[in-house]
């Protein structure tokens, strides 16, 4: 078996040019789907558009543990063009769509798509990172555990710790605090 490979967070710089190229980088509005959601690959690339209720500002997905399907996921502000704008782009039912125009498919993506976009921005992650980075950056917001872990629907707390990644800075402020 394959060593797993270790879970790095997207850096704030990395995610600004995501932003900035959102454009012209082709699945950059998927990874900043991915990183202001928490969810997997496999989950957004399931989601349907009917399960998107943009108005509300949440969707119906998830898979893989009973606490993850079905479950409410928000959808962050700054997202809703991003999937506005897929869900404009044909009449199918999927969000995201391959050039056939039928639904975008996971080893197609992983294998092509997502090292272009690596490649784009110069960086070195697995799109499982972009899970990590949303479930750190809620931890260092200090978002309710219980919060976090119902929106990436881990079945318990002990799984959303794995996720959360702490900065030298981050436990430094920590032993800070101390009298």
């Amino acid at each position: 078996k394959q060593a797993a490979k270790k879970k790095i967070p997207f850096t704030k710089d990395e995610i600004n040019l995501l932003w900035e190229k959102v454009d012209e980088i082709k699945y950059a509005d998927f990874t900043l789907i991915l990183l202001y959601t928490g969810m997997r690959i496999g989950e957004l690339l399931d989601i349907t558009k009917e399960n998107i209720h943009l108005d509300q500002r949440y969707m119906i997905g998830g898979k893989k543990t009973a606490a993850g399907k079905n479950r409410v996921i928000p959808i962050h502000n700054r997202i809703v063009p991003l999937i506005q704008k897929c869900m404009e782009q044909s009449n199918n039912e999927w969000l995201f769509l391959n050039k056939r125009g039928g639904k975008l498919q996971y080893s197609p993506f992983m294998n092509y798509h997502w090292p272009n976009l690596m490649e784009c921005i110069k960086a070195q992650h697995t799109p499982h990172d972009t899970r990590h980075t949303f479930i750190s950056e809620m931890d260092r917001l200090g978002v309710n555990t219980i919060l976090t872990k119902r929106i990436v629907g881990h079945a318990n707390e002990t799984v959303t710790q794995h996720y959360t990644h702490k900065t030298i800075e981050e436990l430094i402020q920590a032993v800070d605090k101390l009298d």
